[in-house]
């Protein structure tokens, strides 16, 4: 495998990983966004439902009592000149409730309450009857006096009793859903709360893991890059400066890698190979040249002992003619004082010489042959001296 591919694989087993991470992110947070959407539903129903009814039941219930209160407090003033505002009051809090039991039977309807609004139906169809038996007591104790308002004061408190347990009722069911609602809301924030801690605890987790294997996988690249160029800085300094016969096999490189070194191996065994051919080649040169030496030498030598043994037999060839020379010299100086001698004789006996004119003619021409018969062997000497001479030049 090349480190190209090694740095690829471990780039994409690092996108994967956080890809998986990612997705698992994701689902998480798709939890935590249904229950987002949960919590924002219940949020909506209690927050733009549920509250304003519960407000709604208890401005009921204020308005019930307003009602009562100002109907009574007239009944006990008996509409006095500046306390006879009782009935408008009345009036006044009857008309708030009767716009609040129509709000409540809104809400109670969006939140599909059934209960409720049964109840608030009864509860409007009990308001009524409480607040014309409240104006008719009112006026009866206007009218009347105690005597007449007595009269009516049981069947008051009959229906406003009734009213009063009705709005009770609706008012308890209405804090109940509320409470449901907002046991609902806080379950939903405790659900989106748990699966935020859940994704930071696996985000965190995940994280931890994708910085390990990134570390271990940096650490693998960076192994596996130094120990290779670590290998190549050493066979290229054992290359270079090494000479030694054994240097192939103490090569780090494998010649049969996969990755980028792999020709670059190939390339310094190739090298090593070449430059030990080199080396043998020189080495055969040297001994070549050393035997062509040894060679040379003995030829030398033997041409020395041929030359030598040339002038020894030059040298006493011309020691030999030396020797004849010297004695066809001493003939010819024997020859030559044998010849004034008999001159001599034949000066002083001229008419022997006369007589022997031919004898002394033949003396003469063999006299005339021995000095030719002299230069020639002296011609014949200088020549043989002369090719001495040039042997030797050529020898040497």
């Amino acid at each position: 495998m090349t480190l190209k591919q090694k740095t690829l694989f471990v780039i994409i087993g690092i996108l994967l990983i956080t890809m998986i991470s990612n997705i698992a992110t994701i689902y998480k947070l798709g939890q935590a966004s249904d229950q987002l959407g949960k919590m924002e539903v219940s949020a909506t129903r209690v927050v733009h439902t549920a509250v304003p009814l519960l407000v709604v039941v208890k401005e009921l219930k204020t308005d019930v009592i307003q009602v009562q209160q100002w109907l009574t407090d007239i009944s006990a003033t008996r509409g006095l000149d500046g306390l006879n505002d009782g009935f408008e009051m009345a009036k006044k809090f009857a008309i708030s409730y009767r716009e609040h039991i129509a709000l409540a039977l809104d809400l109670a309807g969006k939140l599909s309450l059934e209960e409720v609004v049964g109840k608030l139906t009864a509860a409007q169809g009990e308001f009524e009857p409480y607040y014309e038996t409240g104006k008719g007591m009112a006026q009866s104790y206007i009218d009347e006096g105690p005597q007449g308002g007595n009269k009516m004061m049981g069947g008051f408190d009959a229906v406003a009793e009734k009213l009063n347990d009705t709005m009770a009722a609706i008012t308890a069911d209405v804090e109940k859903i509320v409470s449901v609602e907002l046991n609902a809301m806080s379950k939903s924030a405790g659900k989106v709360n748990l699966e935020n801690e859940t994704i930071q605890t696996a985000q965190l987790s995940i994280m931890t893991v994708v910085a390990a294997l990134v570390l271990i996988a940096a650490w693998f690249l960076y192994t596996a890059i130094r120990t290779a160029f670590d290998d190549l800085s050493a066979d290229v300094d054992l290359v270079m400066n090494d000479t030694t016969s054994d240097r192939v096999e103490r090569l780090r490189l494998r010649d049969d890698r996969r990755d980028e070194l792999g020709p670059v191996a190939v390339a310094l065994r190739a090298f090593v190979a070449d430059q030990e051919r080199v080396a043998q080649m020189t080495e055969e040169q040297e001994t070549l040249k050393q035997r062509a030496e040894e060679e040379r030498q003995s030829a030398m030598q033997t041409m020395a002992t041929d030359f030598q043994n040339s002038v020894g037999t030059i040298v006493e060839t011309v020691s030999s003619s030396a020797t004849e020379l010297e004695a066809s010299s001493q003939t010819m100086a024997q020859t030559a004082e044998q010849t004034s001698h008999e001159a001599s004789t034949v000066a002083s006996a001229a008419e022997e010489m006369n007589v022997n004119v031919q004898t002394v003619a033949s003396a003469a021409d063999e006299l005339s042959s021995s000095i030719r018969e002299i230069s020639g062997r002296v011609q014949e000497s200088s020549s043989i001296s002369q090719a001495a001479a040039v042997t030797a030049n050529t020898t040497q």
